[in-house]
């Protein structure tokens, strides 16, 4: 009897491990979403539109879901990709990208990795104590990050696009996904990250770089110091392949949750490295914020993305399309 089982399971492992036969489509349900997928579209004011839209991801079987806005009849408008904070989704600063559509920018909100309608309720892993928002935080940041270099593959497909031209920005978690973006994506022209993190240690420790830093560091499980050194966007290697893309921080003093030191220090690095692109680097502290996206800030995060997208537009040059 054992050994019946025994071969039943080995004709089984092998059965699951052969290919689908040449030729034959995968059933319905297993095949992957492909380009974008337009849901719905509705006419906001002023001619905006507004299309529900699912788009390719990382993971095949997993699309992301977004919102994408535009100028009515437009086309070859320069791309914003937005990325939302922790708990947020889609909907987050809706106002303000339509406003960037009145502009004659095209937005893509996405919905972050389990975040939205990719929302999902799970116990597995069973990390407890202050490592318990670390783990999904990053992991959240890797898969969405991924995610957004697949979405950068299919802007070719729409007629409204010009991919060539292209910011990613995001607010809080969206931030940090926007700074591993910067130095990760070169078919990025603009980064502008909203009270988000650039020190990936500092941020989950909330202790400054020194030996208390390193011992509370020490203190993470083996995997967890993998993912964030692999997100860390604050080394010299990191930070230089950021140029020549236009950067822009935008934090507040008062954030809580971010250490303005951080992004002070960060900015003294970065500074020097843009001395034959000034126009390419802004740091602004709003002095009265916390961790939000102020009345002050949303100005000059528009305009920073008009003149960069716009107005004296930088664009990449993307490789030859298969």
């Amino acid at each position: 009897m054992k050994k019946f089982i025994a071969v039943l399971s080995c004709t089984i492992a092998l059965l699951t491990t052969l290919p689908w036969p040449e030729g034959q489509p995968l059933p319905a349900a297993e095949q992957p979403p492909v380009a974008i997928q337009i849901k719905a579209e509705n006419v906001l004011d002023n001619q905006i539109v507004r299309q529900t839209v699912l788009l390719p991801g990382w993971d095949p079987y997993e699309p992301v879901p977004g919102y994408v806005y535009f100028k009515q009849g437009a086309a070859k408008l320069p791309v914003v990709i937005f990325i939302h904070g922790m708990g947020a989704n889609k909907t987050y600063l809706a106002s303000w990208h339509v406003e960037l559509a009145g502009q004659g920018l095209a937005v893509i909100s996405i919905d972050a990795h389990l975040s939205g309608d990719r929302g999902i309720a799970t116990s597995i892993g069973g990390i407890k104590g202050e490592q318990g928002w670390v783990w999904p935080h990053q992991t959240v940041v890797n898969h969405t990050a991924n995610d957004v270099s697949k979405i950068l593959d299919v802007l070719t497909t729409r007629r409204e696009f010009d991919p060539t031209r292209v910011a990613v920005t995001g607010f809080s978690m969206g931030g940090a996904t926007t700074m591993v973006l910067a130095w990760r994506e070169r078919r990025i022209s603009v980064v502008m990250p909203l009270c988000g993190c650039v020190d990936f240690w500092w941020d989950v420790t909330k202790i400054e770089p020194g030996p208390q830093q390193q011992a509370k560091i020490a203190e993470f499980s083996p995997r967890l110091k993998q993912l964030t050194a692999s997100l860390d966007s604050n080394t010299p290697e990191r930070m230089d392949a950021i140029l020549p893309k236009a950067l822009f921080l935008i934090n507040g003093t008062k954030d809580g949750g971010i250490d303005i030191r951080s992004i002070r220090k960060f900015a003294d690095q970065m500074r020097p490295r843009y001395k034959n692109l000034p126009d390419r680097f802004d740091f602004f502290e709003d002095e009265n914020a916390g961790h939000t996206f102020s009345p002050l800030m949303k100005p000059k995060a528009t305009q920073w993305l008009v003149r960069h997208l716009i107005e004296k537009p930088i664009r990449v040059q993307r490789p030859a399309e298969k």
